[in-house]
């Protein structure tokens, strides 16, 4: 009876550390996505201001272009 109090506690001391591996292994699966997304969505967003920011030099310089044009036609 001993002994088999012994292995059921073996077994149990390594039911407690395989469930403990799979929570750490599935908290580090949830860190790593949790940071590919967030670095997904920064990427997005560096993206968003770069576009934002060509289309603003594009229409000060169109805006300059026609400025300038109408200086010169007057």
């Amino acid at each position: 009876f001993k002994s088999q109090s012994m292995i059921q506690s073996i077994f149990t001391d390594q039911a407690a550390t395989n469930a403990s591996l799979q929570f750490n292994a599935s908290s580090e699966n949830q860190t790593k996505q949790f940071m590919s997304n967030m670095r997904t969505q920064v990427n997005q967003f560096n993206a968003s201001q770069t576009n934002a920011m060509s289309e603003f030099n594009v229409s000060e310089t169109n805006a300059m272009s026609k400025f300038n044009s109408d200086m010169r036609s007057s």
